[in-house]
């Protein structure tokens, strides 16, 4: 009888580029998505979306980045410029972590 062990040789980084979004295995984060809140998400309850989005917040929600169907609360919620940019796509760079994202850069797309 003829055994057959195998050994793995290769080491496998991670690396997925999905549609302009780049993750690396180390949680970096570069995208584009909006900002919202956590209560509403990607739709919203009034006919203004921005004031819907700082309603929330001041009641207690907090900002989420939403992206390709997935939604990161964001864990530095006092990230200056969170407030301008609610509801507006913008691009985010920041690091993803098992409770949230924590933002480095955000700027607006259009």
């Amino acid at each position: 009888m003829l055994g057959l062990i195998l050994v793995p040789t290769t080491v496998v980084v991670l690396f997925v580029v999905i549609k302009g979004r780049s993750v690396s295995d180390a949680g970096s984060l570069s995208d584009i998505g909006v900002i919202s809140d956590n209560w509403c998400g990607a739709g919203h309850h009034k006919d203004d979306p921005y004031t819907c989005v700082l309603d929330c917040i001041r009641k207690g929600a907090q900002y989420v980045f939403v992206s390709h169907g997935v939604t990161y609360v964001v864990r530095n919620q006092d990230f200056v410029g969170l407030a301008q940019v609610a509801t507006r796509q913008v691009k985010l760079t920041g690091h993803v972590q098992k409770d949230g994202l924590l933002v480095s850069r955000l700027e607006p797309v259009n």
